[in-house]
């Protein structure tokens, strides 16, 4: 009991040496809301957590801010490997350059966000949004969102168009697809599939004179 007042003291909550029931209630309240505030703070002043950080609700139409811990639709993708590919993409726990070549592995100098080069394009960083919306240097990339694009057209909810959906700004579309069950495994299935294309094929490593070229180009 000691070690747990330590612990609730370290963050603000008060307990007594013999507390009543009301007080017990009031500590769990309070550590629920210390939680959540816990979570909003890690989310926000982390680099590498920017979808997380953008997500919004747009199930009802009109994009709304989320509470940051609350069950997401997405989670109820009934496929372990295309519900793992948009969490690992939302936690930038993925195997892309932005996320990777944070990492030196054996390198003597780092690479900076902006020289993590798309593998196929290299003229825009490797993040999900790119690999997943923009990048039309691959063929089987190509080919994977034209398949995403079809699959969309059977399954939107009949207050979208898919001309709507093309004009989003990319963020919007993917957290707008997010938020329904029935765009959220489409969505995750392009995730999954992008993610074994560009795995598949060796990753560009920038060396020190392109980071100074590209440091120079802007």
């Amino acid at each position: 009991y000691a070690q747990l007042r330590s612990t609730c003291t370290a963050r603000e909550l008060q307990l007594s040496d013999a507390p009543t029931e009301v007080e017990i209630e009031a500590a769990l309240s309070n550590l629920s809301d210390r939680v959540r505030q816990y979570v909003a703070r890690a989310i926000n002043s982390s680099a590498k957590l920017d979808l997380l950080r953008a997500r919004r609700d747009f199930s009802t139409g009109r994009p709304r801010p989320v509470p940051v811990m609350q069950f997401r639709p997405y989670l109820r993708i009934a496929s372990t490997e295309l519900r793992h590919a948009v969490t690992r993409l939302l936690l930038s726990e993925h195997s892309l350059s932005v996320e990777r070549l944070r990492w030196r592995d054996g390198r003597p100098y780092d690479i900076p966000r902006e020289a993590r080069l798309c593998r196929f394009c290299r003229t825009a960083v490797e993040e999900p949004l790119h690999c997943l919306f923009h990048c039309r240097s691959s063929q089987d990339l190509c080919t994977a969102r034209k398949a995403f694009w079809s699959s969309l057209t059977r399954k939107l909810p009949s207050h979208w168009s898919l001309p709507d959906l093309r004009n989003l700004d990319v963020e919007d579309l993917f957290h707008l697809l997010l938020s329904v069950p029935t765009t959220a495994d489409i969505l995750a299935a392009l995730c999954a599939r992008v993610m074994n294309i560009y795995e598949t094929h060796p990753r560009f490593i920038p060396s020190l004179d392109d980071i100074a070229d590209l440091s120079e180009d802007s």
